[in-house]
This record gives structure tokens, C-alpha cells and sequence, in this order.
């Protein structure tokens, strides 16, 4: 695309019209099902608290916490959006289409379908901004600024959105970047840094003024189409997650990273082999879950806390803003575990 055909094209595909309908709190309307809300359940395992949130969450898509502890979101496989709060009584849904890829920030539940992206309300969930888009793969939005990442694999571009006018500020051809990573963007929390991977690497970019430079990648961790981009909620700490570990650690475990240094870990976290899912803490901590439902506590550096049987392997782990907290998606379950002080 030449110059003058891409000013063009950002200046088109992002726009402000009037809101689009979408479904608000309360009973749905239209094509979104109403949100009923299953009692929760809690359960005491050792000193944990286990609250079953939902024993119906297998079309549960993937999940991501607000900004504080008012609220978290789910997205349904068939495009159901859904705002929950953390004791799980109340919901509020709206229907987004199917294939829809969510990222949560301050200004909003922002989501990319095949043709779209849509900016909800963090309350409400009514579409307060869109504006057409390449089909979306998967995008990232910083939770303290208005800067959102965005991988178009049809088109093979990164996009740099600013949330705040809607606007795309900033393009990353593929063909200008053939041998670095481009998959699976995570924007740190303040919008100065997004991560991809690719060929078993991690690899950090700047972003200054809504353009991405590069800054740095890691030595080969893993297989070179797979691994799973964790950052900490504070952005300090981010790591590639296999299942059987990295390549190079010392412990079958994943590698841990300060985000401004990719060149040497500052810990191991030593989960062992076919691990489920990981986060990190923010404290230099982290909690794993295993392939037959072990869910493990890492303090600080690494070191191997408690233990405790789940019942069923986690497909994602979302640390709560207050890290006082996680959820815990499973096939069938949706839980909330009260972390021991």
C-alpha cells in the first residue's frame, strides 16, 4: 500500500457515528441471550477458597479483568460479551459476533470481529465507537493508556490504535519485518512497550508516538510455533510459556524476564512438565496449573509453595488487579480462587 493510499485508508476505516445498538444491564434484547447469572457456589480447599462462579463455561471463549475489582469480562464462542462481577452475581451481556477477538483498558471492552472494531462501555457494554478493520487474529490494549496493538494476519500488518479518537496512528508491514515476531502483541499496562513472538523467541518494541520500533529479542525458548506471551498485570515481568518448559532452564520450568531485559531471566518457575497455564504476579511470584489439575503457588523468584487439587487442568489463569485473587477457567468451569494471605 503507498503512502498516500494508507493516509487514506486510516482516515476512512476509523470513524466516530453514532453508537451502535448493543445490548445494556438488565434483561438482553435483540440477538444477545439474557444474562442469568448461576448462584456461586465456595468450597475450602486446605486455606484456599474455591468459589465456583460457573459450572456451564465451556463456550466460554477466553476471560480478562477490568481495571480494578468491580468487574471482569467473558467472551462466549458464539460472540456473546459478557461484564460479571467478581462475586459472580450480577452479569450483563451484549451479542459481538462470532470470531471476535476482546482486550480490556480504561476506556473500555474493545472488540475486533472479521470486519470491525467496537468499543463498549465498561458498565453498560453499549457500542460507543466503531469503526471498520482488517479481520482481526488477536490485539492487546494497554490498561492505563488509550494504546491498542492489533495483529491482521490477511493482511499481514500490525496496527497501532489509538482508542482515544479511533483512529489507526501507526502501520507494521510484515514485508518490513520478515524475520521478527509478529504473533500474539501484549501492550504493557502504561502503552510504551508491546511484546510478539515468533520462531520460538520473545521480542520487545517500543511504541513512541503509535510506531513500533525494535528493541530487543530472546535467545530461542521453545518450539518455533508455539509458546503463550505472559506479562505481570504491572508489566515489570514477562515470560513464553510451553507446557514442558523452556529450552534452557535450569529446572523444567518457564523463564522469567524484567520486560526491559530479554536477554537473561531473572528466575525460573519450576512447574515441571505438561503444565496447563501460568501468571505472574507483579511480586516476582506465580501461580501454575498442571495437565491433572494441580494448581501451585511460586512465591518470589520462583520458590515452590503450596499446592492444591482443582479437579481439572486451567485453559487460562487472570490475575485480579488486586492480586489478592485469580479466575480460573477450566472445559466446564469458571472459578474464582481467594488467594491465602
Amino acid at each position: 500500500m503507498v503512502k498516500a493510499s494508507w493516509e487514506a485508508w486510516k482516515t476512512i476505516a476509523f470513524h466516530n457515528p453514532k453508537p451502535a445498538s448493543a445490548v445494556a444491564a438488565g434483561p438482553a434484547t435483540g440477538d444477545a441471550p439474557a444474562a442469568v447469572a448461576e448462584k456461586p457456589t465456595t468450597e475450602m480447599i486446605d486455606d484456599l477458597k474455591v468459589t465456583t462462579l460457573s459450572k456451564s463455561a465451556a463456550d466460554i471463549q477466553t476471560v480478562a479483568a477490568g481495571g480494578d475489582d468491580a468487574a471482569f469480562f467473558t467472551l462466549d464462542r458464539d460472540g456473546t460479551l459478557r461484564r460479571w462481577s467478581w462475586d459472580g452475581g450480577s452479569q450483563t451481556s451484549a451479542s459481538v459476533g462470532r470470531g471476535a477477538a476482546m482486550a480490556v483498558n480504561n476506556d473500555g471492552v474493545l472488540v475486533a470481529g472479521t470486519g470491525d472494531v467496537h468499543l463498549h462501555d465498561l458498565n453498560t457494554l453499549e457500542s460507543k465507537t466503531t469503526g471498520t478493520m482488517d479481520p482481526v487474529k488477536s490485539m492487546s490494549a494497554a490498561a492505563r493508556s488509550g494504546v491498542a496493538v492489533l495483529r491482521c494476519e490477511s493482511t499481514a500488518n500490525l496496527y497501532v490504535l489509538d482508542i482515544s479518537t479511533f483512529a489507526v496512528r501507526g502501520r507494521l508491514p510484515d514485508a518490513k519485518i520478515r524475520t521478527f515476531g509478529k504473533s500474539d502483541p501484549t501492550v504493557t499496562p502504561d502503552g510504551r512497550t508491546v511484546f510478539t513472538r515468533d520462531g520460538g523467541k520473545l521480542y520487545r518494541w517500543a511504541i513512541t508516538n503509535y510506531r513500533m520500533g525494535f528493541s530487543e529479542s530472546s535467545e530461542v525458548l521453545g518450539a518455533a510455533d508455539g509458546g503463550q506471551i505472559v506479562m505481570s498485570g504491572d508489566g515489570k515481568f514477562v515470560a513464553l510459556f510451553y507446557p514442558d518448559g523452556n529450552l534452557n532452564a535450569a529446572k523444567v520450568g518457564t523463564q522469567v524476564f524484567e520486560a526491559t531485559n530479554l536477554k537473561k531471566p531473572v528466575f525460573t518457575v519450576p512447574h515441571g512438565a505438561k503444565a496447563a497455564a501460568l501468571v505472574l504476579d507483579g511480586k516476582a511470584g506465580a501461580l501454575a496449573s498442571s495437565a491433572d489439575g494441580t494448581f501451585t503457588m511460586f512465591a518470589p523468584n520462583g520458590v515452590k509453595g503450596k499446592s492444591y487439587k482443582l479437579g481439572a487442568a486451567a485453559k487460562q489463569i487472570v490475575m485480579a488487579p488486586g492480586g489478592d485473587k485469580v479466575l480460573v477457567l477450566t472445559d466446564s468451569k469458571l472459578l474464582r480462587l481467594d488467594l491465602p494471605k
